[in-house]
């Protein structure tokens, strides 16, 4: 019943003020960020294994092998991108530096075929979240 009383009685002197105990837990805006593109990246990753599977894709052939192996990447890079950054959020280290060689290497690729549009957004966010994840990287590493 005393603790109870504690809560509620602000002149306690354990307790902290509302401010601070949200301040103490929440999260870096940066990695919040980061947390979203990553996943978003993922999603963009989902989508166009989605439309290569639906035949939907203007470039490619109605039927081929190559339309199906392009959707295997696809979905390989967004479970990749989605369970990487699970399991570098949890213990960080080796997967940290996965991560950040994907989007490395998914921005290489998003700029070697043909650039339009499309190809800038999911660029700007492969771009960005590397940019966010080398900023933060002493709390990535640090987690391991």
């Amino acid at each position: 019943m005393h603790a109870l009383r504690c809560c509620w009685d602000l002149s306690h002197p354990l307790l902290v003020s509302h401010e601070e105990v949200i301040i103490k837990n929440s999260i870096q805006p940066s990695i919040r960020v980061t947390k979203y593109l990553i996943y978003l990246a993922a999603v963009i990753w989902l989508l166009l294994a989605i439309i290569l599977v639906a035949g939907l894709h203007p470039a490619l052939p109605e039927a081929g092998i190559y339309r199906w192996g392009m959707a295997i990447l696809s979905s390989l890079a967004c479970v990749s991108l989605g369970w990487g950054y699970q399991i570098m959020i949890k213990r960080g280290g080796p997967t940290y530096y996965l991560i950040l060689g994907l989007l490395a290497a998914f921005s290489v690729l998003t700029i070697t075929d043909q650039f339009g549009l499309v190809d800038l957004l999911v660029l700007a966010v492969h771009l960005l979240a590397f940019v966010l994840l080398m900023k933060d990287r002493s709390r990535y590493l640090r987690s391991a």
